[in-house]
């Protein structure tokens, strides 16, 4: 999530998606998802995340854990990294 928490970006396998979202309340709505068309040696990732994201009903935020849920079935779980150069070691 972005500082003010109206962007949601991050990147698939080779491929990068940046996601707007509102706060409504206490409930936060997320707007049209984009993503960049790059051609990558292993599309199913990328189609994996895509089709996570087009199917989440209910997200859950806890912590630095984002979850993202079809009805009660947890469809994918992500936890921020502050370091994107370590993970690479």
């Amino acid at each position: 999530f972005s500082a003010a928490g109206t962007l949601v970006s991050g990147s698939t396998n080779c491929n990068r998606f940046f996601w707007k979202c509102e706060l409504k309340g206490q409930k936060r709505e997320f707007a049209s998802l984009c993503l960049t068309g790059m051609d990558c040696p292993k599309m199913q990732y990328e189609d994996t995340i895509v089709f996570i994201f087009k199917q989440k009903t209910a997200y859950e935020i806890k912590g630095e854990e984002l979850k993202f849920y079809d009805d009660k079935k947890l469809l994918a779980e992500f936890r921020a990294v502050q370091d994107a150069a370590a993970l690479k070691k």
